[in-house]
């Protein structure tokens, strides 16, 4: 009984509701109900038992398992002296629930947790939200502005990722499906170009779930590097979903993931039919994973697709380069693990006494109490056996290795341009070896013309032209030494200073493009650039002809071609496969390695005997994704319009033939060949069958319905008959 009523859920006595407000006070609630008369704490919510503070629910927050109105504020006034002061207690809001620090993935936001940034305002370092530097924020799309409004399902396509291309941050689902490849009535602009995905390289966070199936994708989509600076995959809480927040599947030749970046994943992980994936060690230690159909540990060894000798053992790795190691063994040197600073070029090692003396030891100690590697200082026991716990509170961050002076060919013992070992990328006065004089320019700017050496502030004065590759560049005397801020005399400074053919106007050589071989200023285009390193295309001057815009003649025909062709029509005749010679020797080979499976071109530029006027051999207009030939019948795809003229031959152009007013699936086709590829026919045919067969079924139904009525009818004259028999049978033997 409350107030003289009762309150109940059913008959029985354990079907009674519990009462919590006070009889006499309704606002109120007392311990153990309207029996006692002592109202618990104002912050309780629904009630408490036993004392006032033991809360069944809390109305704000809790804090050490007393309900408060509010977390421990960040920071407090100091009584003293009324200044504000860091407070001791202070404690996040989550979930209104105070804590100390954030649990994973939740991020630190001014005093609350939160599953993701205002990332119009700030961005997460370090799981904290910081203020955008004054640059801006990098770019936050949304599943919304990514597919609009209206499409009710977000796949994705090749229009969906030209859009992905600026986008660091995504709050949304990234669905891959058969259709984003195949297409139908939803997707209307399937990916063809495989490039397309690495749109998605810039991305760095993703607030939802991946779900890549890759049923319809082409065979030459070995890895899915294209996420390789994802950091964090985290469910989006809505309440609404507690499937996998990582599904990959139907990958028949994907050989490794190589989300190299990737340190949180806050969900379950499913992987299926990819039975040559190996490399998901990594995977399986950051999150509950199930998998089917995936190569095994002894076929993946058979294979040599191992982590390189420069991980961590027992850590793992995404793929088998030094860039794909999730922790290095010894020293980092940009993305690679390396055992020496000077395996890659470019870098070196920066003194460290107490680094020194720690690999002097560890070549003194007993080997079998040696660590294998200075980065996880764990007996060589525990490594067979890594766990996930161990590698995290025991792993120490890998040393990095400093980068050389750009202005250094080779490599270097410092960062600055006085430290190169070996030589200089433009140019090197004879004093650069004393550092004091590589940041003073000994002499005034130069009279006539003046060459910089971009690697001290130094200008060397020249009493002819430039040297090759260099443009010239004039400018006011005294402004250009206020720029570039050259140190010079009063004496040499009124000299600067004076009127004159000598005194006003300083002259400098300044670097050509590094594509362009002679210029008149800094560009690739032919108006600017008289000469071309590498290859022309399309009036500028380029690395390496695009292998969607250009064409290989076959090998069989260059000698011939070349034997009867005057040398300039052999510049348009020569084909060498180039660009592979010409890879710089800092890239790695497994960066050679990932992006080989993402195109499906050999990357073949033209050839010619004068190396300045070589052209790539450009496909026609209405040709995509590459060609075999100049001509618009010689496309592997075509931009508007496909006219056949054969089985598999085809001729692009932009508009259909009045004889081919049809148009399907881009293909043009008279009226005949669209009712057959449309099924137009097929429905046709359906139809006569459907009729020819009810016409067939007819007669006999209705003969059946004819023996069936007859049937029926007998048998009605039989029963009667049968009656007949048994009551005159009755009636004979019945007394008079």
């Amino acid at each position: 009984m409350f107030n003289s009523k009762s309150y109940c859920w059913g008959p029985g006595k354990e079907m009674c509701q519990k009462m919590v407000k006070c009889e006499n006070n309704p606002l109120k609630y007392c311990v153990d109900g309207p029996v006692t008369e002592v109202y618990c704490d104002d912050e309780c919510l629904g009630g408490c038992e036993g004392s006032r503070s033991n809360c069944r629910a809390c109305k704000h927050a809790e804090n050490d398992g007393k309900c408060v109105s509010q977390c421990p504020p960040q920071f407090i006034v100091n009584r003293a002296d009324s200044r504000t002061i860091p407070n001791p207690e202070f404690k996040y809001n989550f979930h209104d629930t105070c804590v100390e620090t954030c649990p994973a993935p939740f991020l630190k936001s001014n005093t609350y947790c939160v599953i993701e940034c205002n990332l119009k305002k700030e961005i997460p370092v370090n799981g904290t939200c910081q203020v955008c530097p004054p640059s801006g924020c990098p770019e936050h799309c949304t599943e919304e502005s990514i597919f609009g409004k209206d499409r009710s399902l977000a796949i994705l396509d090749s229009e969906a990722l030209r859009r992905f291309k600026s986008c660091v941050y995504y709050t949304g689902m990234l669905y891959v499906s058969e259709e984003s490849f195949k297409g139908n009535r939803i997707v209307k602009d399937p990916i063809k170009d495989l490039s397309l995905l690495w749109n998605l390289r810039n991305l760095r966070g993703i607030v939802g779930t991946v779900y890549l199936d890759l049923r319809g994708a082409p065979l030459e989509l070995t890895n899915l590097t294209f996420l390789e600076n994802v950091e964090s995959i985290t469910m989006e809480v809505r309440g609404s979903s507690s499937g996998p927040v990582l599904q990959i599947m139907d990958g028949p030749n994907v050989e490794l993931l190589g989300f190299r970046s990737l340190t949180l994943m806050d969900g379950s992980i499913y992987l299926r039919n990819m039975p040559k994936l190996c490399f998901v060690d990594v995977l399986k230690r950051l999150s509950q994973f199930r998998a089917e159909n995936l190569s095994s540990e002894e076929q993946c060894i058979r294979r040599n697709a191992v982590c390189h000798s420069e991980c961590l053992p027992g850590a793992g790795c995404w793929g088998p380069g030094a860039n794909m190691c999730r922790h290095c063994c010894n020293l980092q040197a940009g993305d690679d693990c390396v055992a020496e600073c000077t395996d890659r070029p470019g870098f070196y090692e920066i003194p460290d006494k107490s680094s020194a003396e720690s690999r002097f030891a560890q070549h003194t100690r007993n080997p079998s109490q040696q660590p294998y590697c200075p980065t996880f200082p764990a007996l060589a026991t525990l490594m067979d056996n890594l766990d996930e716990t161990t590698f995290r509170v025991s792993k120490i961050p890998p040393k990095q290795c400093g980068r050389c002076h750009p202005e250094c060919a080779e490599t270097c013992y410092g960062p600055d341009a006085h430290e190169c070992i070996g030589e200089c990328k433009h140019y090197r006065p004879p004093n650069l070896e004393d550092q004091e004089t590589a940041n003073v320019a000994q002499t005034p700017p130069c009279n006539s013309i003046g060459r910089r050496d971009t690697t001290a502030k130094l200008y060397q004065c020249l009493s002819n032209d430039c040297p090759d590759k260099h443009y010239i560049e004039s400018h006011k005397t005294m402004e250009f030494v206020h720029k570039q801020k050259i140190e010079i005399s009063k004496e040499s400074e009124q000299v600067a200073t004076g009127k004159g053919e000598t005194g006003e106007i300083i002259q400098v050589c300044k670097p050509c493009h590094p594509y362009c071989d002679r210029c008149t200023a800094n560009g690739t285009h032919m108006s600017i650039c008289e000469s071309c390193i590498y290859w022309w295309f399309k009036g500028d001057c380029v690395k390496e002809c695009p292998p969607t815009e250009t064409y290989v003649l076959p090998s069989g025909n260059v000698s011939t071609q070349t034997d009867q062709k005057t040398p300039e029509e052999r510049i348009a005749s020569i084909i060498t496969e180039a660009g592979r010679s010409r890879r710089s020797s800092s890239q790695s080979q497994s960066d050679e390695m990932l992006r080989a499976g993402m195109t499906s071109f050999a990357r073949y530029s033209l050839s010619a005997f004068a190396q300045n006027q070589r052209h790539c051999l450009v496909c026609h207009d209405e040709c995509i994704q590459g060609c075999t030939g100049p001509g618009p019948e010689d496309c592997k795809s075509c931009r508007n319009y496909k006219i056949m003229l054969g089985p598999d031959k085809f001729v692009c152009n932009s508009s259909c033939p009045e004889e081919q007013p049809h148009v399907l699936h881009g293909m043009c086709l008279t009226a005949k060949e669209y009712a057959k590829v449309s099924g137009k026919s097929a429905r046709d045919l359906r139809d006569r069958i459907v009729i020819g067969v009810s016409i067939s079924i007819i007669p006999l139904i209705l003969l059946a319905t004819i023996i069936l009525v007859i049937c029926l009818k007998r048998r009605a004259e039989a029963e009667k008959a049968r009656e007949k028999l048994f009551s005159a049978y009755t009636n004979l033997l019945a007394p008079d």
